[in-house]
């Protein structure tokens, strides 16, 4: 997946001790998704994309907790619109735009209204960063043996 770009890596849990809950393993899964989201920020940025703010949409938008964790994590701004259908909604105004039934995509604003907007917490955002570094730092140490799994998981010799 993006940025990646290697159909080998493989997700992990890592970091786990005899006190963690399911309630932790279940709040790290949704920070995972935040460290992927900031991660393909980053990636965009440095091909001189620089995202102000993103909007955020489908159901997961429903739990609130959730998306303050995508935004602190981040760094980000985050606009949940009233409407969540998302890319099917998108590529529709698209085709509408191409067969001119709008101007152009700014006139998207008229459709898409927001129903909030979510704005990062610095003290959080500093928190997160430690964790992001090793979050980062995981795939980079352990490609290697990602491959040498997706190897065996598909019956052949693992690389050497």
């Amino acid at each position: 997946r993006t940025p990646l770009l290697d159909p080998e890596a493989k997700g992990m849990v890592f970091g786990l001790g005899l006190s963690h809950t399911r309630a932790d393993l279940y709040r790290a899964l949704l920070e995972a998704v935040g460290y992927s989201i900031r991660h393909n920020i980053e990636a965009l940025a440095e091909e001189g994309c620089r995202a102000q703010r993103i909007l955020a949409v489908g159901g997961g938008t429903r739990n609130t907790a959730w998306m303050q964790m995508v935004s602190d994590i981040a760094g980000i701004t985050q606009v949940i619109p009233e409407q969540q259908i998302g890319a099917s909604y998108g590529d529709a105004f698209l085709a509408g735009v191409g067969v001119g039934l709008f101007s152009g995509t700014p006139e998207i604003r008229r459709w898409v209204r927001p129903r909030g907007t979510l704005r990062p917490d610095a003290g959080a955002h500093a928190v997160y960063d430690g964790y992001y570094r090793i979050y980062r730092e995981l795939y980079s140490r352990n490609a290697g043996t990602m491959h040498a799994l997706d190897a065996l998981a598909r019956g052949s010799t693992a690389p050497t």
